[in-house]
């Protein structure tokens, strides 16, 4: 779950950039990047991974979720100044 989350935080503002427009659910699917990407590097004793996992609890996971984060709200900034698709209305 961790490296889903951390992939699809990073790699879909870069497809999203390729489509050129807004879809319907990209606005939805940023939401939920950026609130699951930031549950997912919480530190410990809040973060399950951070908990559960003791190598997780480095500044290195803190680093890596902060980039991740930064991607989500790059997806969400990308997708709100986008047009939404007049295919994706009809």
């Amino acid at each position: 779950m961790m490296s889903t989350n951390a992939i699809l935080a990073m790699a879909v503002s870069w497809k999203l950039q390729e489509m050129g427009d807004r879809r319907f659910g990209t606005i939805a699917l940023g939401w939920f990047t950026l609130f699951g990407t930031i549950f997912t590097f919480l530190p410990k004793g809040y973060g399950f991974f951070a908990t559960a996992i003791t190598v997780l609890d480095y500044t290195w996971f803190s680093l890596l979720g902060i980039i991740c984060i930064i991607y989500a709200l790059r997806y969400l900034w990308i997708a709100y100044r986008y047009p939404v698709n007049s295919l994706a209305k009809n």
